[in-house]
């Protein structure tokens, strides 16, 4: 069964894994950003990030803002030397003000599509109307089946937890079932081609 892109796809997908996993950097329009935690997301759905929550298109101040809470130099400044964030915010501010913006947009789009690529569904919460923040049910899965903190647990990559949790349930499922969302993306195209074929 040749599916067009599904081998790239799925290489796509290994290499996003194993890159998390060995930390590589990673660069949204020349700029060095971190992988996303647990933490950085609910801090970009409360602040009501439209990278996160959806609804109106994002202005340049959204991209501004999301690249200094991802950026290596905003940890690098809060861990170091606090009192300088603002100051640094604002150069930051400036060099962001001369990025492509439609360009940007669209690798903080890519690059949130492939960080977040396996999130669980809602299998997680129990499936049916969520009770829970999805946060609080990955924090108490992961500290039920390992040990960990909730600060350890909200300090790691949402890509590497993803894999975790993955992990898990594959030695604890019979018959764990995922979806693997770009590979997956190349079977439903080629699969809604082949039927609209053959109507």
């Amino acid at each position: 069964m040749n599916i067009p892109g599904y081998r790239e796809s799925i290489e796509r997908e290994c290499r996003i894994r194993r890159e998390a996993m060995q930390r590589l950097p990673i660069y949204i329009a020349g700029i060095e950003v971190r992988r996303p935690t647990l933490a950085d997301l609910d801090t970009l759905e409360a602040v009501r990030s439209p990278f996160v929550t959806g609804g109106s298109p994002p202005t340049p101040e959204d991209v501004a803002s999301f690249l200094w809470l991802m950026s290596r130099a905003f940890a690098r400044v809060r861990k170091v030397a606090p009192f300088l964030t603002r100051l640094c915010a604002k150069r930051f501010m400036r060099r962001c003000r001369r990025l492509p913006f439609l360009e940007t947009v669209g690798e903080i789009d890519a690059y949130l599509d492939e960080q977040l690529m396996d999130a669980p569904g809602s299998r997680m919460k129990g499936g049916g109307d969520p009770v829970v923040n999805g946060t609080a049910s990955i924090i108490a899965y992961l500290a039920r089946r390992f040990g960990w903190s909730r600060e350890a647990i909200l300090s790691l990559p949402v890509v590497e937890v993803n894999q975790y949790i993955r992990c898990n349930q594959m030695a604890e499922e019979e018959k764990p079932v995922f979806f693997n969302k770009f590979s997956g993306r190349a079977k439903s195209k080629w699969l809604k081609e082949q039927n609209s074929k053959n109507s």
